[in-house]
């Protein structure tokens, strides 16, 4: 597997308030996978989101509200390949989410409500709908003195949604982090345990064990 995420955060609005600042803008991303041990490294999946976003940070405290719209397409080729057929996914909905820092460490939780989905009724797990998902989870980053810039990083990131019946999906990662500036990069491994990170097979059960780079230029 090879998994592309592309995207990035735009803040449009930033003032100090009340001994913190406040923030607003608007985030864009997408994720992909391709099958790589196949001849062709078809494109299975493309996952997109944009949202705008109001942040508030106050000493170890943060917050943040967005309004989400998300949309799931199934690749061309995985469909002429297999047969398959997309699932009708799409939804906008409104997020807000909690942060405390504990010196190298940040805790945060949050949850999402949906106001419009598209997803075909048939997938959603029975009995219920596709309303709501929460999160949870930390993070944390320990520099290391004798490298400037340097640090090793890692977390667990906990998910649930009332789609698939409140499953549980845990993903944890560690590695190290180079940061210049506004400019970083991190190389972690990251493990996965849950139901698939791809929105259109969001009811499979998916394991698996990567090595992720990110940059944020």
């Amino acid at each position: 597997m090879a998994i592309v995420n592309l995207g990035g955060t735009y803040p449009v609005f930033r003032a100090p308030s009340e001994g913190g600042t406040i923030e607003l803008g608007g985030q864009v991303g997408m994720d992909t996978r391709f099958r790589m041990k196949l001849p062709q490294k078809d494109m299975f999946s493309a996952d997109w989101m944009v949202d705008a976003y109001l942040a508030r940070a106050q000493g170890p405290w943060g917050m943040r509200v967005r309004a989400i719209h998300r949309s799931s397409h199934m690749g061309d080729q995985f469909l002429q390949a297999t047969g398959a057929h997309r699932i009708q996914l799409g939804n906008d909905g409104f997020d807000i989410f909690g942060s405390r820092i504990f010196g190298p460490l940040r805790a945060y939780a949050g949850g999402e409500f949906i106001a419009y989905s598209e997803t075909d009724p048939v997938v959603v797990a029975p009995g219920e709908s596709d309303r709501f998902q929460a999160q949870a989870g930390f993070d944390a980053g320990w520099p290391l003195p004798p490298f400037p810039g340097w640090s090793i990083v890692g977390g667990v990131d906990w998910q649930s949604a009332q789609r698939t019946g409140w499953k549980t999906s845990l993903a944890a990662e560690a590695g190290v982090r180079f940061r210049h500036g506004d400019r970083s990069a991190r190389l972690v491994l990251r493990a996965f345990d849950g139901v698939s990170e791809v929105y259109q097979f969001f009811r499979t059960p998916e394991k698996f064990f990567g090595l992720e780079l990110v940059v944020n230029p």
